[in-house]
């Protein structure tokens, strides 16, 4: 009959599984998650096995094994089997890849079980036939649990591979030891081979809980580290797009300035002539209608350079920003129309590098003013039959090349077109190199670093 130290190990074992089947089936509900699932079935079919021996003997030696009554209880207890090796195959993500034979094991032991489960209950009355079917069933759960042992051990990389390695090694051990007290009426320190079973049941369910634990503790720590890095990078964004905003704000501060700037010193000087000369032509224009005429052709000449400004300034501000083919386009139509007023044959050129290019707006009007400086020369100047433009990237380098075959000039002369150009390309970092001989033409070329012109991001 029971002893008391039986009951108290017996109902240990059975409080731990219940509370164990309890958790993990509620986690499962919660999480969704087929591993859950396959461990809750596993746990609450054990702790049916456990509920059904209460009521019967806890000690094997002198049981009728072939009664009606027990054969149920290794029917129970073999269905726990199979749900366990099918948990322990999940759990350890097992492929046909990693072990044939582990393979072979587990695609077969839902069919062997159950086959020997048919045996007990339908071929009772061959106590020998079962008696070897019985030890024949242990030896193949045995030779699987060493291969699972093996498998766990070749990827013991995780502590949750060591809970594994320690659940499998602790079920076969007892379950050994359990098997063995049975076949030889072995009793070691007082403990027959059912609780040899218990132990190995209630190691198992620790060491698997615990693995499961872990699992669930890396998947939380790598959602959390994902929700990390997400943060982070949502607050890089956030990041750039205040530098974004800033570097716009600081662009438009700087064209503020520098339109200021033009309007005074372009606009501002020339309304300033206007009006002088609007002055002395009113003077003269009692005494000396000559005189009076040669001001009022100047303010006409000033009213047109003004107008010209303003409809250059106006065309920089309204051109979309970055839009380098815009100003390239504008350079060619405006080159035909010039040239051809002074017959001059016009060759304009544009890589599709620098074609592609997305320009700054003072850059777009740097370049357009530059490129309007020399034409307006080469018209007035040159008397060349052709002009032509290239507009190369060279390297980190813009080149835009206006080239002419007229009559040239002294280099050492000086003007105001030339002065402006090399102005306005020094104002971009850039270099103006301008070089000309008698009879053999004008060469501008115009250097500018790419890092200097191109938008900044």
């Amino acid at each position: 009959m029971y002893q008391y130290k039986d009951h108290t190990l017996l109902f240990i074992c059975i409080g731990g599984i219940f509370l164990a089947a309890i958790y993990h089936t509620i986690l499962y509900f919660h999480r969704k998650e087929s591993l859950l699932n396959y461990y809750s079935q596993y746990l609450w079919v054990l702790l049916i096995y456990l509920i059904f021996r209460v009521d019967l003997y806890l000690d094997f030696t002198g049981l009728d094994i072939y009664n009606s009554r027990y054969n149920w209880d290794e029917v129970i207890q073999m269905l726990g089997y199979m749900l366990y090796i099918r948990f322990l195959c999940k759990a350890l993500f097992l492929k046909k890849s990693d072990n044939k034979y582990a393979w072979f094991f587990y695609t077969v032991s839902a069919p062997v079980i159950l086959g020997y489960c048919v045996l007990i209950i339908f071929f009772e009355k061959f106590p020998e036939f079962l008696s070897w079917s019985k030890i024949l069933i242990r030896v193949y759960l045995l030779t699987f649990g060493l291969l699972s042992v093996l498998i766990v051990w070749k990827k013991k990389k995780s502590l949750y591979h060591k809970y594994l390695f320690l659940a499998a090694v602790s079920m076969i051990f007892f379950g050994l030891l359990s098997s063995l007290s049975m076949i030889v009426n072995l009793r070691v320190v007082g403990v027959g081979p059912f609780y040899w079973l218990l132990v190995a049941f209630y190691t198992d369910v620790i060491f698997f809980s615990a693995a499961l634990g872990y699992l669930i503790k890396q998947e939380y720590q790598k959602r959390e580290n994902s929700l990390r890095q997400l943060l982070k990078k949502e607050a890089e964004l956030q990041q750039k797009e205040l530098e974004k905003m800033k570097v716009v704000y600081e662009t438009r501060e700087e064209e503020r300035i520098r339109i200021a700037r033009d309007l005074h010193d372009d606009m501002g000087s020339t309304l300033s002539s206007i009006s002088i000369y609007g002055k002395v032509v009113s003077s003269y224009i009692d005494t000396d209608k000559v005189k009076a005429q040669e001001f009022l052709d100047k303010i006409r000449e000033n009213t047109k350079q003004l107008m010209e400004s303003t409809a250059d300034l106006i065309w920089s501000l309204q051109t979309n920003y970055g839009e380098s083919e815009s100003i390239f386009k504008r350079m060619q139509i405006t080159g035909v129309e010039l040239l051809s007023s002074a017959n001059i044959l016009s060759h304009f050129s544009v890589v599709k590098e620098a074609g592609d290019l997305r320009l700054s707006i003072q850059a777009q009007k740097n370049c357009w003013l530059i490129f309007k400086e020399a034409i307006n020369n080469i018209c007035k100047y040159s008397h060349a039959v052709n002009c032509t433009t290239t507009i190369t990237i060279s390297g980190a380098v813009l080149f835009m090349i206006i080239a002419d075959d007229g009559i040239g000039f002294n280099e050492t002369s000086k003007g105001n077109g030339l002065f402006n150009i090399r102005k306005r390309t020094e104002q971009l970092g850039g270099i103006a190199v301008i070089s000309s001989m008698q009879g053999k033409g004008t060469i501008v070329n115009i250097q500018f670093p790419l890092e200097n012109i191109r938008i900044r991001s």
